[in-house]
């Protein structure tokens, strides 16, 4: 039985502007309580005798996790959605959206995704399994870089 016991907070961005110059990125989060991280490194040789350090994030959001009353989306039908509509859900889209341990602060100008990467552990996502039509333990499964 996995113990989900951790505060997880997504962050989803979508541009958002008057086309056809397009607008700047606005940064959604989402506060996941009763989520799971778990990071490891590990140390290996490379060809020509240093040691690597690779890092692995693991992430578990059980289906049933609180989160704010936001419903989970797949990220296509995330990106159809207004601005208005975008408030009431959450998605994981690869390559785009972060993930940060604990209860993190909002995306400003003067807090950039880049501040929270140096003052929280916070990952990128870069794999998403969708495991929430399994009978036991409904989840879904993230790989942060």
């Amino acid at each position: 039985m996995i113990l989900a016991k951790h505060v997880l907070t997504v962050y989803n961005v979508s541009n958002e502007g008057v086309p056809p110059f397009g607008g700047s990125d606005v940064w959604r989060k989402t506060i996941i309580k009763f989520g799971q991280w778990e990071d490891s490194a590990d140390r290996n040789s490379a060809t020509d005798g240093r040691s690597v350090i690779s890092k692995h994030i693991s992430i578990i959001i059980p289906k049933n996790a609180d989160t704010q009353g936001k419903k989970y989306i797949l990220s296509g039908d995330y990106a159809k959605l207004t601005a208005d509509q975008k408030n009431k859900y959450w998605t994981l889209k690869l390559g785009s959206d972060y993930i940060a341990f604990g209860e993190t602060p909002d995306i400003t100008s003067s807090f950039t995704i880049s501040s929270l990467q140096n003052q929280y552990k916070a990952c990128l996502i870069s794999a998403v399994e969708d495991l929430t039509i399994q009978p036991v333990l409904p989840h879904y499964e993230i790989v942060g870089i």
